[in-house]
């Protein structure tokens, strides 16, 4: 398993980081977990969590989340991409609920996303599908 302080390199290494990250996290609701990497592709030691997602994306959520995004990665300072986690309870897998987002997420972030969106589920992390091509 790869350590949270080593560089992600494929989406392997990024699912054992979320995992690593996220183990003693407890799984409830729709919520989304930041991580910002370094210019070395190592993540940084804040993890940021937005609880009680809708059940769909909104535009106004969408763009105040693109807008700390774009901000933070923007900053030349530390951060050069983000990589997220949705999470919820229930069933396995992703569901519209994290393909809505994660496509929402992904059409507004663009470049500043270093992986694709991923989701935590009783099953485990796993990359979400998305219904566009902003891929």
């Amino acid at each position: 398993m790869t350590a949270a302080h080593e560089p992600i390199t494929d989406l392997t290494e990024l699912v054992a980081t979320w995992t690593t990250l996220l183990e003693t996290a407890p799984l409830r609701g729709r919520n989304l977990w930041l991580m910002f990497l370094d210019p070395s592709a190592r993540p940084l030691p804040a993890l940021t969590q937005i609880e009680g997602l809708s059940l769909t994306p909104d535009a106004r959520s969408i763009d105040s989340l693109g807008e700390l995004v774009r901000h933070l990665v923007d900053d030349d300072r530390v951060p050069s991409g983000a990589a997220l986690c949705l999470e919820r309870s229930g069933t396995t897998g992703a569901s519209p609920f994290e393909e809505g987002w994660a496509d929402a997420l992904t059409r507004e972030l663009g470049e500043h996303l270093a992986w694709p969106v991923l989701v935590r589920t009783p099953g485990g992390i796993t990359p979400v599908r998305l219904w566009s091509s902003a891929a």
